[in-house]
């Protein structure tokens, strides 16, 4: 009879120790305390390998979002006095004016969402032809962390480039971004965009919820979770304002086809510097544009670019990983003084300087077709002042009186009656 083998950790040889001992090579990297990959580990309950439109107040949170709402810009509008005829360019508005009126109108709801976007770029180029006469359309910004970041993480419907130097005040210098191309300082974006984004993440495509109530109250309470308390503290605004401050110091390679990869930037790292970046958020309901402020600091870029590190300049102060963002409302109407209510709230390094007390009325288009007219009147000796059709009925609402051709016809009437 043959003789029982002998179990099989007799017959394999001892393995070493060293075998199962980590090079020091390979060893995992323990994050610095207070690091961005610290502060991210310690906060368990958020999901952070997901895309900005799954952040949630708390992703604000930890990141260091502090949202602070200052006065409106409600100031300068029209004056209006009792009794007394009004002024030029309310009444015998000029065609800008008329123009403005209409691409606002357009923003509003009722028209394609496209429409609303490109309407708000021709009323922006309009007000300010020289600081921000052309903007980007459906850009794709991504985020960066460590040597990796995300190819398509932030979706920009609307994005201006720094304004030229020209334009601006002669201690602000634009610096142009690493591969050349005109950084953007400003985007935009509407609230009714930021919540279908989240409906679609969570409802299915051609999804009826009439067909199942159970299955679509569950889906809306998963949207409702992940929509913000405030509307206007929405966190996809920080990714925003990350990406649009990101993309001032960081080159993507171009073969940026994986979801996550690696980007390939020098050990050696930017000279980051602080950026301070607006978002109009575009209230439909209100007819408002909000106008954010962020102040990104060199040292929050510092964080995701050395995500295990603590920056030098904030050693010793604790958690210093944050975002300051302002943020004030601006009414759309009356079009006479949004240039003025609008440039304030963006501020002189964006629209360039200006009066805000002299509000401008676009009066001299109006002047040119007075002058015009009072030249042919002249010259065929019929007037010197031009008649008062001139005055268009129909763009100050009644606040003119009607033409003199059709008072003639009123007054005959009441005589004959």
């Amino acid at each position: 009879m043959e003789e029982d083998e002998a179990p099989l950790s007799t017959r394999l040889p001892p393995i070493s120790k060293t075998i199962l001992q980590t090079s020091p090579a390979f060893s995992p990297r323990r994050p610095a305390i207070g690091s961005l990959h610290d502060v991210l580990r310690r906060d368990n309950s958020t999901e952070w390998l997901v895309s900005p439109e799954y952040w949630t107040d708390k992703h604000s949170q930890v990141l260091g979002a502090d949202f602070e709402e200052l006065p409106p810009f409600n100031v300068p509008v029209p004056q209006y006095i009792p009794g007394a005829y009004p002024s030029r360019g309310d009444s015998c508005r000029s065609s800008t004016v008329k123009l403005l009126d209409g691409l606002l109108s357009d923003s509003l709801p009722n028209g394609s969402e496209s429409g609303d976007e490109k309407a708000i770029g021709s009323i922006v180029a309009i007000l300010w032809p020289y600081a921000l006469p052309g903007f980007y359309h459906g850009l794709m910004l991504p985020i960066f962390l460590g040597d990796c970041y995300h190819p398509e993480a932030v979706l920009l419907p609307m994005a201006w480039p720094c304004p030229p130097e020209s334009s601006l005040p002669s201690d602000f210098a634009p610096s142009p971004g690493p591969d050349g191309h005109p950084m953007r300082a400003m985007c935009y974006i509407t609230k009714d965009r930021l919540a279908a984004m989240r409906r679609e993440l969570i409802f299915p495509e051609a999804y009826d919820e009439a067909y199942d109530p159970i299955t679509s109250r569950v889906y809306r309470l998963k949207a409702k979770a992940r929509m913000p308390a405030n509307s206007n503290h929405d966190p996809y605004l920080v990714a925003m304002f990350l990406a649009m401050a990101q993309d001032h110091f960081h080159q993507v390679p171009p073969s940026a086809h994986r979801r996550r990869q690696r980007s390939g930037i020098p050990s050696a790292g930017p000279a980051f510097k602080d950026l301070k970046l607006r978002i109009l958020l575009h209230d439909t309901q209100t007819r408002e544009l909000i106008v954010h402020t962020g102040h990104i600091t060199s040292n929050f870029l510092e964080y995701f670019y050395d995500p295990h590190n603590v920056p030098t300049s904030t050693q010793g102060q604790g958690d210093a990983l944050g975002m300051k963002i302002q943020y004030t409302r601006v009414p759309m109407w009356p079009v006479i003084g949004l240039k003025e209510r609008l440039g304030m709230a963006l501020g002189e390094d964006l629209v360039g300087q200006f009066d805000p007390l002299e509000v401008e009325t676009w009066d001299q288009e109006n002047e040119k077709h007075h002058a015009m007219l009072v030249e042919r009147f002249d010259k065929e000796g019929v007037a010197t002042e031009p008649p008062e059709e001139s005055c268009d009925e129909e763009s100050f609402d009644g606040e003119c009186s009607p033409p003199k051709a059709k008072r003639q016809k009123l007054q005959e009437s009441d005589g004959q009656s």
